[in-house]
């Protein structure tokens, strides 16, 4: 749950953030269950809308439960392919199955950790561990410097931006910081309104 005093946190960081927590309703944060079934999801919205990668990680589940090693073993990267998937993110999701890795056990590791034991599988790079970090362990202050949207949120709220400059400027709480740019997406008309009233003192 986003507490009043991670909204108040985030108020106090800049005019902008506190203008997105006044008008953004964002009451809950979402951590997978299960690390195995969170990483072939991710993998599978790489470069993705919401919309269609619901779609297919709707489809992968339906096909393909239950989502365990063992049970997904027994399939080719060719019969991931035929729900949808491209051939990339099929032969991706057959390395993360057949790799020793506990998921599970992961989650628990140091963020520098989870970056060295993932980088090492084909088709997984920094996008989807910033991902696994925020959504399936749980970090409650990791914001993303790869994410297309964070970028396109943060080029038009601010004024000659550097994404550097913002890895640690809403912490502790940097991925609660990401779930109100990546909300403010889908007001942004009025977002940028709000914020040219403030520039403009009205």
């Amino acid at each position: 749950k986003i507490t009043d005093d991670i909204k108040n946190a985030l108020k106090e960081k800049d005019p902008i953030m506190a203008l997105l927590v006044k008008l953004l309703i964002i009451d809950e944060r979402f951590i997978e269950a299960d690390a195995l079934k969170g990483l072939i999801h991710i993998v599978i919205g790489q470069q993705l809308s919401n919309l269609v990668m619901a779609e297919l990680t709707k489809r992968f589940d339906q096909h393909f439960t239950p989502i365990t090693k063992n049970h997904l073993n027994q399939f080719d990267a060719s019969d991931f392919k035929m729900i949808g998937l491209s051939t990339a993110k099929s032969e991706t999701i057959k390395r993360i199955i057949e790799s020793p890795m506990d998921y599970e056990a992961l989650r628990e590791a140091s963020n520098d950790t989870i970056y060295e034991a993932l980088i090492n599988i084909k088709g997984i790079g920094p996008w989807t561990i910033d991902m696994f970090i925020m959504f399936i362990k749980g970090d409650p202050d990791y914001f993303t410097i790869y994410d297309g949207g964070i970028k396109s949120a943060i080029n038009s709220y601010y004024d000659g931006f550097d994404i550097e400059d913002f890895k640690h400027h809403f912490s502790p709480y940097g991925t609660y910081a990401c779930f109100y740019f990546w909300e403010s997406l889908a007001h942004k008309k009025l977002i940028m309104n709000q914020i040219k009233s403030m520039e403009e003192g009205t």
